[in-house]
């Protein structure tokens, strides 16, 4: 059975649900983790979002962020439909690209009041990516055995102190580049290593 099967099997019967208490009402947004398969390793692909600024001058809250592509859910669309849109307008990777495997969950931000709706895509062969410059700074791929190495399977994602130290820290071999995963994004990471080695990748 292939890697991508036991995936969709898996999520299948088993989703994750990590929301934590929010002081505002969830406004729902959904994203898409694209990977694929180079020589037998899996890759994931990560954005960096821009950095943006509210009108008092203060920064945004996911300002300069590593994240999924992704965004808002519009009136009218599915969260499937929100997060295959948002992943074409941001990187370029087209719905006809990609093959969905299942949803991986629905993760709360905390600080500002997200409930997103996180799926997982399949890419055959590597992509040609091109970002959208007014909403991301960098496309980011990364290896998901570099990403087993400092995973910390003891840690509870469910639980709000055992997440603030949820980080992934990762430098890109080429550039020097040096990236941090943490907030959302590193819980649904968590999760998604979690359920890779559950399998057995």
């Amino acid at each position: 059975m292939s890697l991508f099967r036991k995936i969709h099997d898996y999520l299948g019967y088993h989703q994750n649900i990590v929301r934590f208490d929010s002081p505002l009402d969830y406004r729902s947004a959904a994203t898409l983790v694209p990977f694929w398969e180079n020589n037998g390793e899996l890759q994931i692909i990560y954005i960096q979002r821009t950095q943006s600024f509210l009108p008092d001058g203060s920064e945004a809250a996911h300002s300069g962020q590593i994240a999924f592509p992704g965004g808002k859910i519009e009136e009218g669309e599915t969260a499937l439909e929100a997060a295959l849109r948002e992943t074409t307008e941001e990187i370029n990777l087209k719905a006809t690209e990609l093959e969905i495997v299942g949803k991986l969950g629905e993760f709360s931000t905390h600080v500002s009041g997200f409930l997103t709706h996180i799926f997982l895509a399949r890419i055959e062969g590597k992509p040609e990516l091109k970002m959208c410059e007014d909403e991301v700074a960098d496309i980011i791929v990364v290896p998901v055995n570099a990403l087993l190495e400092n995973h910390k399977p003891e840690l509870d994602a469910h639980n709000w102190l055992n997440v603030l130290k949820l980080h992934y820290h990762w430098q890109e071999p080429v550039s020097g580049k040096e990236i941090c995963i943490w907030g959302m994004t590193g819980r649904a990471t968590w999760c998604l290593l979690e359920m890779l080695n559950e399998i057995g990748i």
